[in-house]
């Protein structure tokens, strides 16, 4: 199943939930039951009982009279000006609010990656928080941290974001996409190298604020590096769960404790990347739904469905360990620095036992 497909899947799934016909911890169940045997996903629905064919039919009505929002493109003019010593090159990445570039700075043959923020994504996002977290990382010299080269305002306005970044090199959001799952191996050694990012930004009195798989960048010789720390947005429904202006992140990978409106902290961290390891060890996501309204409940009141329970070979100290860094009491959560070791642990336990998987690419039967 390709990239395009999955997504459009996943969407289906999550719109059902937006329409109350699917409950958010039956979408994540259909989501591993298809990463255990690999099938279109509205196949397992019809399977498994949890929608019938009138059900989904009105699900993709709904979609195409009220599609997701696409993937603008760039428009004329803007490859090739220069931004902070930065050519832009080629577009890496261009959504709402935010254009990402490869580009080369005069004299410096490495690559380095130009992040341009749009004028109406400051009225969405934590600015102020974003620039004191990102001039602090300036000061920091860890290899699981892309390196914060420069900080500045483009002429319109817009925020500008310098990092460095392999040119071969991508994210994780974009490899789970192509293939659903990774080796559990590497998914260990991936949340491993996050967590070690992460223990060296909190012990500089730092908060990530917006981890998830598209923050988390994979280079070509395997190494693991950590981007865009405070660098989050206010989504969609966020009033309904907190005092107003408070709540800013991912949806998906949001601590309960911020869903309340609370000062995100290091435990918030450990939680989104709880998240991230367990759908990069399944294929799935703890908590499903499409909208913040969806996913709210979940966070704050669900516990993460066992995956050991369908997925025959993933031994099920994965989940304990998942279950621990996805404790809804933020005390409870192990510190990166912690999490790391129990890493570790769980690497040696696997390796002795010889339980592993390989990777499994999402392909309709």
């Amino acid at each position: 199943m390709g990239k395009n497909q999955r997504q459009a899947e996943l969407y289906l799934g999550r719109r059902a939930v937006r329409l109350q016909l699917l409950r958010g911890p039956d979408l994540v169940r259909a989501c591993l039951e298809q990463s255990r045997r690999p099938r279109p996903l509205r196949a397992v629905l019809l399977d498994e009982g949890l929608l019938v064919e009138e059900q989904l039919q009105q699900v993709e009505a709904n979609l195409l009279e009220d599609p997701p929002g696409a993937i603008t493109r760039p428009g004329p003019g803007q490859l090739g000006e220069v931004q902070l010593g930065v050519r832009c090159d080629r577009v890496l990445y261009h959504g709402d609010g935010i254009s990402t570039y490869l580009g080369i700075r005069p004299g410096d043959p490495e690559p380095v990656a130009l992040t341009q923020l749009s004028t109406d994504s400051f009225r969405h996002g934590l600015w102020v928080d974003a620039f004191e977290t990102l001039r602090a990382q300036q000061r920091l010299d860890d290899p699981n941290l892309l390196e914060v080269l420069d900080l500045g305002w483009s002429p319109s306005g817009g925020f500008l974001l310098v990092q460095r970044q392999e040119q071969r090199s991508t994210t994780l959001g974009r490899l789970l996409e192509r293939i659903g799952r990774l080796k559990l191996s590497e998914a260990i050694r991936v949340a491993r190298e996050a967590a070690r990012g992460l223990s060296t930004l909190h012990a500089a009195g730092l908060t990530h604020r917006q981890l998830c798989p598209d923050n988390l960048v994979l280079l070509p010789e395997g190494g693991v590096k950590l981007r865009n720390p405070g660098l989050c947005f206010r989504p969609d429904g966020a009033d309904a769960f907190g005092p107003p202006g408070l709540i800013f992140g991912d949806p998906h990978c949001m601590a309960p404790e911020c869903l309340s409106g609370g000062v995100p902290h290091p435990a918030s961290d450990i939680y989104a990347l709880g998240v991230v390891f367990y759908e990069m060890a399944t294929g799935a996501r703890p908590f499903e739904g499409e909208t913040l309204t969806d996913l709210a409940p979940q966070h704050l009141e669900l516990p993460p469905a066992d995956p050991s329970k369908l997925l025959q070979d993933l031994p099920p100290e994965v989940f304990v360990l998942c279950d621990r860094v996805l404790a809804k009491d933020p005390s409870l959560r192990p510190g990166a620095a912690t999490l790391v070791t129990q890493l570790d642990t769980l690497e040696s336990m696997i390796s002795r036992s010889g339980m592993t998987m390989r990777f499994q690419p999402h392909r309709p039967e």
